[in-house]
């Protein structure tokens, strides 16, 4: 079985078929990044602490995934195949695509923690609120109501 993802949801997965199936299928995984990370829990960078990650070879290896650091590209599906950014092909008996959700641009003249670049200008933020110079007198954290990780689907129903 060839499992596309590198979040949450594809190692829950790998670690539940492995449970359920014990070592009688072989488990891959495809994924771009050496790491598993939580951006919920990247918010603590900026406070100088170490938003947790799990090096996915490490918590693979024991059971037994085979871990592929590229992208899916494209699906065969009548040749259970996928072709990877790198250009690699790869064979399947059960294929699942668990590529998560997609980031949404924040608001206009608003601070998130989308990515290292926005992570930096909030350490400035804080930064200048700890200055004598009393620049930055309140912050205010905002989270909208309901549900704040949304997934938009491009496809369509009938």
């Amino acid at each position: 079985m060839l499992v596309a993802g590198g979040g949450v949801a594809a190692l829950e997965l790998l670690l539940g078929l492995r449970e359920l199936a014990g070592m009688r299928i072989d488990l891959e995984l495809l994924s771009p990044e050496a790491d598993l990370r939580y951006p919920p829990l990247e918010v603590v960078e900026p406070f100088d602490l170490v938003p947790p990650s799990i090096a996915l070879a490490d918590a693979l290896a024991p059971l037994g995934v085979v871990h592929h650091r590229d992208a899916l590209m494209a699906v065969d599906v009548d040749g259970h195949t996928v072709q990877t950014y790198a250009g690699a092909t790869l064979s399947y008996e059960a294929l699942v695509v668990a590529v998560g959700a997609r980031h949404e641009p924040p608001l206009p003249d608003t601070l998130t923690y989308a990515d290292r670049a926005s992570r930096a200008h909030f350490a400035v933020l804080l930064a200048e609120a700890e200055a004598e110079s009393g620049r930055v007198r309140n912050i205010l954290f905002a989270v909208p109501p309901g549900s704040t990780w949304r997934c938009r689907s491009t496809s369509s129903r009938s």
